[in-house]
């Protein structure tokens, strides 16, 4: 037997298998349809098959007013409703799938921004309720006043370079304070006396007249307040005094 016989062979096996299951079925809507294709197998079954099957009725289906016709045109409206109706149920499910998946995606929103809004009001709480911690400012205390009127050139020289250090500490330490150049002249003339005040009161006086107009005042700066103080007051060179004063202890020594 060639490849082609048997595999012939093994298709009409199957085919009466096949055919036979579908006459045997207890379903009585597919019995007059595999009656009808068994008529046209004869090559398929034998004689003895369809005495053994019962196949004696063989209705004629090409006849449209045969009931077999009927019955096919019967299924297969039954089976188009019941394609429409298992569309139309998917078309529903899907329907409800994807309106379930809107109001999640609603409630995923309000929540988010739910979440957002109690975000926002817990970093202003904790803004709000944070000690505030302030800088420690340090409070220098004010020179005593310099009042210019030592009679050694040294000790003049000594206590004004003081008296001058300490009002640049003051300064620096307070810029709040010591805002403008007329806030910091007008509080060192203060801790002026004697002869070192009188020297510049009359130009203090004349700068408190006119506060906002520098083009009134004699130093522009506090820097050149001092600076104008610093050659009348510092006149030594207290490193160089030194050294001649230790020189002269050496040499009586």
């Amino acid at each position: 037997m060639s490849d082609y016989q048997e595999s012939a062979a093994k298709g009409q096996a199957t085919a009466k298998k096949q055919l036979l299951d579908m006459v045997s079925t207890r379903n009585d809507q597919f019995k007059d349809v595999a009656l009808w294709l068994a008529q046209q197998s004869d090559d398929v079954l034998t004689a003895e098959e369809r005495t053994q099957y019962g196949i004696t009725y063989i209705p004629d289906i090409n006849k449209k007013d045969s009931d077999a016709f009927y019955y096919l045109a019967a299924c297969a409206d039954k089976i188009s409703r019941q394609a429409q109706e298992s569309t139309k149920e998917l078309q529903d499910t899907l329907d409800n799938f994807n309106n379930e998946n809107q109001k999640w995606a609603a409630r995923d929103e309000a929540q988010c921004k739910k979440i957002a809004s109690l975000e926002t009001e817990a970093r202003v709480l904790r803004e709000t309720s944070m000690p505030t911690t302030t800088a420690r400012t340090v409070r220098f205390s004010d020179p005593e006043a310099f009042n210019g009127n030592d009679s050694s050139a040294v000790k003049r020289s000594t206590k004004f370079r003081t008296w001058k250090n300490a009002v640049w500490t003051r300064w620096t330490a307070s810029p709040s304070e010591f805002a403008t150049e007329y806030s910091k002249i007008a509080w060192a003339s203060t801790k002026l006396g004697g002869p070192a005040l009188g020297g510049v009161i009359h130009h203090i006086e004349i700068m408190h007249d006119h506060p906002d107009d520098p083009s009134y005042w004699k130093w522009l700066t506090a820097k050149g307040f001092l600076d104008a103080l610093s050659l009348k007051y510092a006149t030594v060179d207290l490193a160089s005094a030194a050294e001649l004063r230790l020189e002269s202890l050496w040499q009586k020594g």
